[in-house]
């Protein structure tokens, strides 16, 4: 009776290592599409000479690329976390471009998108 029960919780053990070395190879390969989906990603957005920049909800910024911290003079990580007024703005249209900013956070915009000049 030993034996067999032994040999029950052996035989479950094996069925367990076979599902976890399954799940396993199934993490491995959806982490390798991951980092190629990532790295063309970056390569992509690297090549752009249009500047981006990604904030959210309270127009707190998120992510800018590298395109857009070469036009405004600054680095990405003076510029994350920040929200209006923003580093960039030049101080004599602050006001017009806080309301522009939230305008944006708050609506939205429209297909044609909103194109500023610093």
């Amino acid at each position: 009776m030993f034996f067999a029960v032994a040999l029950l919780f052996l035989l479950g053990m094996l069925v367990s290592l076979y599902a976890l070395r399954r799940d396993f190879i199934k993490r491995q390969r959806v982490e390798a599409r991951l980092k190629a989906q990532v790295a063309l990603r970056k390569a992509m957005e690297n090549s752009v000479t249009i500047g981006l920049r990604a904030w959210d909800m309270n127009g707190r910024i998120l992510y800018v690329n590298q395109a857009f911290c070469r036009m405004i003079g600054f680095e990405a990580t003076a510029l994350v976390g920040h929200s209006a007024p923003l580093p960039y703005w030049p101080k004599e249209r602050e006001d017009e471009l806080q309301l522009i900013h939230r305008h944006v956070t708050m609506q939205g915009t429209e297909s044609s998108g909103v194109e500023i000049q610093f």
